[in-house]
């Protein structure tokens, strides 16, 4: 049972990017006038798909008594809540997206996303003497993302 909730896990993630690469590149949705169902229908697997991917990272840090990986984890999935909130009413609403749109949210929201993945990246890190390199070059990749993110992010300012 264990084991099948973490195999879940891992092949919600793979999901969760097949589902959220429409959300996440730019025009696409524009580019292929998705419908409002097919929007909405997208940003629910997506959520979906990473909320258990994230929980795979809960249970994992819960077993293994990483509380860093526990918080981490479950402020990235209340960050990509409201993410995906914020894609569902700026494709729906024009009003909302030109407020989402404004720098202060974008700077807000991805720099939060970014220090988000720095502690989740550190927290990978912790894994390796369980999980051996694979967690440690996990961890790495999460943290250069995370720093990218928040280079670009905070790069104007």
């Amino acid at each position: 049972m264990k084991n099948n909730f973490l195999k879940f896990a891992a092949f919600s993630g793979l999901f969760s990017l097949i589902f959220s690469f429409p959300l996440a590149t730019p025009g696409i949705i524009s580019e292929f006038d998705f419908e409002y169902s097919t929007l909405t229908l997208l940003i629910v697997l997506s959520a979906l798909s990473y909320l258990s991917f994230l929980g795979g990272f809960i249970y994992l840090g819960r077993k293994i008594k990483n509380i860093l990986m526990v918080i981490s984890s479950c402020f990235l999935i209340l960050i990509s809540i409201f993410n995906d909130f914020i894609i569902f009413l700026s494709q729906t609403n024009p009003k909302w997206s030109v407020f989402f749109s404004q720098p202060t949210v974008v700077i807000l929201l991805g720099a939060t996303f970014g220090v988000a993945g720095i502690f989740h990246g550190v927290s990978l890190l912790k894994l390796e003497k369980q999980l051996g390199s694979i967690a440690e070059k996990t961890g790495w990749i999460e943290i250069i993302f995370s720093f990218s993110l928040l280079t670009m992010i905070l790069s104007p300012i």
